[in-house]
């Protein structure tokens, strides 16, 4: 009985594992203080960019004892190293993939950014309607700005996929009733809704 408890106690340490450099990628990125040490931290993106590096090269060599781990973001944050260039040259193709891996992982932010990447052609072939895949799976885990973005899309049509208002307020109205604190975004589509009701009367409700 003592080793399954041993054993149970070992498996749920793995899979609770999270490296302390994705926290200091963080911080360095940011100039946050969240992974615990006294000082916040300079923002210092070179430094950023290897921490975040060390810890998916943790999260690699680990990931078969891994349930669930905050090192999994370190892929979108790194992405957003090469598409914005931090520190860096901006390299849009070496954003995709990073994104691409975090996205299959289920990661929130990667996913609503390689929908992104599909959206405006960054690092891929533009296909809007494979966005609209990605920004679907996004709002599944909670992602107030998929809402915001497919909203728009569907409100006047781009590349393939048809302009259908009504889908539109479909989405922008879950986005507006959200309690998550993401203003940004529930404030874009409660001011969406108010334009369309001025246009359609059965948008006023």
């Amino acid at each position: 009985m003592k080793i399954l408890s041993l054993l149970f106690f070992f498996m749920i340490t793995l899979s609770a594992y999270n490296s302390h450099d994705y926290y200091e990628g963080l911080d360095y990125m940011y100039g946050y203080n969240m992974s615990g040490q006294n000082e916040t931290k300079q923002k210092n993106y070179t430094k950023s960019k290897l921490a975040l590096e060390k810890a998916i090269k943790s999260y690699e060599a680990r990931k078969k004892n891994y349930l669930y781990t905050d090192d999994i973001k370190s892929y979108f944050f790194l992405g957003l190293h090469y598409q914005y260039g931090y520190g860096i040259k901006k390299d849009y193709k070496k954003a995709f993939d990073l994104y691409s891996i975090g996205a299959k992982l289920g990661d929130a932010p990667a996913l609503f950014s390689l929908a992104e990447c599909y959206r405006f052609g960054y690092g891929t072939e533009k296909n809007v309607q494979t966005a609209v895949t990605l920004y679907k799976k996004a709002i599944e885990k909670g992602n107030l700005a998929a809402l915001a973005n497919i909203g728009k899309i569907y409100s006047r049509g781009e590349g393939n996929v048809k302009m259908n208002k009504i889908t539109a307020y479909k989405y922008w109205s879950k986005c507006a009733k959200s309690t998550e604190s993401n203003s940004a975004a529930i404030e874009f589509c409660q001011n969406q809704l108010s334009y369309m009701c001025k246009e359609n009367s059965w948008a006023c409700k």
